[in-house]
């Protein structure tokens, strides 16, 4: 027999030799060239492609934030033109091609990646409603879910905001980290030092908003006290239990009761 395969033949190669016996064209190479861009939302993308063949089926498959290799209905042609690209149908494409004349083969082209991006500025805000630039601006994408989010972008603080340029579409946390402590402390979107409380900005299109910075908590003219205790194996060697010891990663010491009488 004949081992064509492991090649980038078509199916333009393969339809005058399909007849060929014992002929193996099994596992060709994927077609075309590598696309990735990020581009503006609402921007013409155009991922059609080129190849061979007198009898070729097509559909073109997508992956993104609402699905993995699903195909698209209504793709069943070698072109591909996004009128608009925005958050629902930008990802990643690829083109599988089929042919009856040429069985138990598929054709895949090279993944074609089209995302959209989108400008975002915020404002913070300090405790008289002035602009706080003082800082620098972060731009957090959520990820999967159990997945440590993904810092994409920080900025430090210009005019009267934070500016994030051609961040792609999707959901984020945002926070402003000032330079001192001195008047706030670190500030999630909307106004809150906690990242567990932070709002998520779904970002869809170019937005401007608003960020109103955390106060440092004043200290406070009550008499309430706060104490506890720290229990621990020491794991003495020497036999001696040394009556300060001090507390690995931690601004404290601790002191070991010694009980008398």
């Amino acid at each position: 027999g004949f081992n064509v395969s492991g090649n980038k033949l078509t199916f333009e190669d393969l339809e005058p030799n399909a007849g060929v016996t014992n002929l193996n064209y099994a596992d060709q190479q994927r077609f075309g060239v590598v696309v990735e861009d990020t581009i503006p939302v609402g921007s013409t993308v155009d991922l059609s492609q080129t190849i061979g063949g007198n009898f070729n089926q097509y559909q073109w498959y997508r992956s993104n934030h609402q699905s993995t290799d699903q195909a698209v209905g209504g793709l069943t042609s070698s072109e591909l033109l996004i009128d608009s690209l925005n958050y629902d149908n930008m990802g990643r494409y690829e083109l599988r091609v089929i042919n009856s004349v040429v069985p138990n083969l598929i054709l895949r082209s090279e993944y074609q990646t089209a995302l959209a991006s989108a400008d975002l500025k915020f404002i913070a805000l300090d405790l008289g409603g002035e602009p706080f630039t003082a800082g620098e601006g972060y731009a957090l994408q959520v990820t999967e879910p159990g997945s440590p989010y993904d810092t994409v972008q920080i900025i430090r603080g210009e005019g009267n905001g934070f500016e994030f340029n051609d961040l792609i579409l999707g959901d984020y946390l945002i926070a402003v980290a000032p330079d001192n402590l001195l008047e706030f402390l670190p500030t999630y979107y909307e106004s809150t030092d906690l990242w567990r409380e932070a709002d998520t900005l779904l970002l869809r299109e170019s937005l401007l908003d608003t960020l109103e910075m955390a106060r440092i908590p004043v200290e406070g003219g009550g008499t309430a006290q706060v104490s506890g205790t720290v229990e621990s194996d020491f794991e003495e060697t020497s036999g001696r239990i040394n009556a300060r010891r001090k507390v690995k990663r931690a601004g404290c010491s601790v002191r070991r009761f010694v009980p008398k009488g």
